[in-house]
């Protein structure tokens, strides 16, 4: 058996051969095997236990055949998955619930004005208020106090604008009553039960009459804008 002779620069401890294009010994050894050697070679010098420990492996290119290190590629869990997409929960959750209220709690709120004027002229809305409540997506909403406090202000505003000293029990309410009726139903907006008290300080308690087809207009307004 020839055996050929190594360089005179051939290191064996350490991690690469120096070579000239003259040496024969480029006949028998690739660039990458002398890496493929080098890279076992460190691995032997670390401690089988920390071997487990590290999350790497060997996987060859397929196209230059070189053994490289690369990090595994961690799949996302299922509950990592599930955990991007907001769930119904997190929607009824209010980070400042002082702020802010359900939808649902809105349309209650509205309900509970409309059935204690037990009105036929308050019929069309209270039937939209009703069909809102059996929407599913409602019970996820949340709204903020100040949108909610923006359209009752609005809604209070057109009522007074449009109260007259004419009108019959049957087709109107007196505007004391009105007022009463919608501080009990608000009483937890702290800025509305201010506006109304604004309305009583300019109208006092004047004997005129808010009729319900103004009432059930500025009502639906309301419940467009905080609900559309």
């Amino acid at each position: 058996m020839n055996y050929q002779k190594a360089p005179d620069d051939y290191d064996p401890q350490g991690d690469y051969l120096n070579m000239d294009s003259s040496s024969h010994f480029s006949d028998h050894v690739t660039p990458n095997m002398l890496m493929e050697n080098s890279l076992k070679r460190k691995l032997d010098n670390i401690g089988q236990e920390t071997l487990p420990k590290m999350s790497r492996r060997f996987e060859s290119l397929e196209d230059g055949g070189i053994v490289i290190l690369k990090e595994p590629k961690e799949e996302p869990s299922e509950e990592a998955e599930v955990s991007k997409y907001p769930t119904r929960s997190s929607f009824m959750s209010c980070e400042h619930p002082e702020q802010s209220a359900c939808g649902i709690d809105f349309l209650k709120q509205m309900q509970s004005l409309v059935g204690t004027f037990n009105s036929m002229h308050l019929l069309d809305i209270g039937h939209t208020i009703e069909n809102k409540i059996r929407e599913t997506q409602v019970d996820g909403l949340t709204v903020t106090n100040k949108t909610i406090t923006m359209a009752l202000e609005s809604a209070l505003h057109y009522v007074v604008r449009n109260v007259s000293l004419t009108g019959t029990i049957e087709d109107s309410v007196t505007l004391r009553e009105f007022l009463l009726v919608f501080r009990a139903t608000t009483f937890h907006l702290a800025d509305f039960s201010e506006a109304i008290n604004e309305v009583q300080r300019e109208t006092g308690f004047v004997e005129k009459r808010a009729p319900f087809q103004k009432i059930q207009n500025a009502l639906q307004f309301a419940l467009g804008f905080v609900l559309p």
